[in-house]
């Protein structure tokens, strides 16, 4: 949107000089997007906003700024400016040494740990996941080393703000550079060559989800962006952009998204001198990396919101029986989450068989909660049994179907998991939630059309809610973020052919 006198405006607050508005500029991108460009990256900075200027029709760079402080600057600017001004130069199995460590012990020993613990679920997220290059040689690695891999239910997540580069792994098309560190062996078994560029073989682009995601401004772990229980992080040359204080912040949201013994792996450029809360560093064959240790409860308790918020479907297709009133909801959910943080999460287990045994709507909120404690500590298939009983108590309830579609489309169980959103949607048409998981899920299965069509309707039921209200089973994301977040989903999945 672009407005008239923009230069008397800016000069009314202080920026009619160009290299002013561009330094104001630089600090909203810092503010609003974690990236502190340093000194010597300012001449860039320059260079973009001019670009943006001219592509957009602004007169100057404080024309630009002004509709940024309010809020009326398109997305479509905002990401051609972050694109012009982040680095996004990667390539296939990049830093060697991280790469042999991840194939030859980290990989390799959380397999084997899987495979004791019967537990055939991998989870890893590439966060500033650029154009897919990282996740992608992590998903070829995963071919190379799990001879059943079809029986697994591998979980690949790659997230970036730039939706450009999130476009170009979707596309999983690359350059001969992009692969100048391939085995010639490892290109011709998983790449095929088309002109001067090779595409990805459809087994290991399958493998990987791409989506948008700021790590200074959105709120993970979280169900609804599958940022939750997560065994390997990379993040490796992300913070290059952030400040210390914004470092600190982001590491202790990303340890919270950690399973137990789950690793976090940085870039060499990012070395964090100091110790991360609640994560051991190690080092391997010259190569430093964390791990979290054992999951006290209230790890747990501090990885999803204590104080969540019943959904209260619309007055038509409202559910009748017997509720707990606040004061008894209260009581039972805080035997659940007053423990002594050293208790075992047995303990939710316990709980569960005891509200089970009293076979009463009352019993369903308190199973709910216990039962996505379980989900939060990695124990889904305990989770989805609890949900499943609570559900013969009553297959009616919203809270307890959500928590079971959450965990089923988890688990990879795309019919069983849409089977259970469409109920939802039938007893709570306007629940923004289900139409979000619909159109994922959507996706996952390959129709585009009915994907974007879910995620349209989700963003009109969002923004119908209170701006400040929060999400189900999200703590501290409002619907308004829910809205801003599934709109650049729609952009990303418009762009998929």
């Amino acid at each position: 949107m672009m407005r008239q006198h923009s230069d008397k405006l800016a000069h009314s607050i202080g920026i009619g000089e160009t290299s002013v508005a561009e330094i104001a500029i630089g600090k909203y991108i810092k503010n609003n997007y974690g990236i502190a460009l340093a000194e010597h990256q300012q001449a860039t900075l320059v260079c973009a906003i001019k670009k943006i200027c001219n592509k957009f029709n602004y007169p100057d760079a404080s024309a630009l700024y002004l509709d940024m402080v309010d809020n009326v600057v398109t997305t479509q600017v905002m990401e051609l400016l972050i694109d012009e001004i982040t680095v996004g130069e990667t390539y296939f199995f990049r830093d060697s040494k991280q790469m042999a460590l991840l194939r030859n012990k980290l990989l390799p020993e959380l397999i084997q740990n899987k495979q004791q613990q019967q537990n055939k679920t991998l989870r890893i997220w590439s966060a500033g996941c650029s154009s897919g290059d990282e996740l992608y040689s992590v998903a070829i690695i995963l071919r190379e080393l799990i001879a059943d891999i079809s029986e697994w239910n591998i979980h690949l997540v790659g997230t970036d703000i730039n939706l450009v580069l999130i476009q170009q792994a979707l596309a999983g098309k690359y350059s001969h550079h992009a692969l100048r560190k391939v085995d010639n062996t490892i290109a011709s078994r998983y790449f095929s060559r088309s002109g001067d560029s090779y595409q990805l073989t459809s087994e290991i682009m399958q493998m990987a989800k791409f989506s948008y995601l700021n790590l200074i401004d959105d709120y993970y772990p979280s169900f609804i962006n599958e940022i939750n229980n997560i065994d390997l992080i990379l993040c490796r040359n992300v913070f290059i952009y952030f400040s210390e204080p914004t470092i600190r912040d982001v590491l202790n949201k990303i340890t919270q998204c950690l399973t137990e013994s789950g690793v976090l792996m940085l870039g060499a450029s990012d070395y964090w001198g100091e110790n991360i809360s609640g994560l051991e560093k190690l080092v391997a064959d010259d190569v430093c990396y964390f791990q979290r240790g054992v999951l006290t409860l209230n790890d747990i308790i501090e990885a999803i919101n204590p104080d969540k918020k019943k959904y209260t479907a619309n007055t038509t297709h409202s559910v009748t029986g017997n509720r707990l009133n606040a004061e008894g909801e209260q009581e039972i959910i805080s035997e659940v989450t007053n423990e002594d943080a050293q208790i075992k999460l047995d303990k939710s287990d316990k709980l569960i068989q005891v509200f089970e045994q009293q076979h009463s709507k009352d019993s369903i909120n308190a199973i709910v909660e216990a039962s996505q404690q379980l989900a939060t500590a990695g124990k889904v298939d305990e989770a989805i049994a609890s949900c499943k009983k609570a559900l013969e108590i009553d297959e009616m309830d919203i809270n307890c179907n959500y928590l079971y579609g959450q965990l089923l489309a988890e688990k990879n169980l795309t019919e069983e998991a849409v089977s259970v959103f469409k109920k939802i949607v039938y007893l709570a048409p306007k629940m923004p939630e289900a139409h979000y998981y619909l159109g994922v899920l959507s996706f996952r299965n390959g129709n585009k059309d009915r994907a974007i069509k879910h995620m349209m309707n989700t963003v009109t039921l969002a923004k119908q809610k209170a701006s400040d209200a929060q999400v189900l089973n999200e703590s501290n994301m409002t619907y308004s973020r829910l809205a801003e977040i599934v709109e650049h989903e729609i952009t990303i999945y418009s762009e998929i052919r």
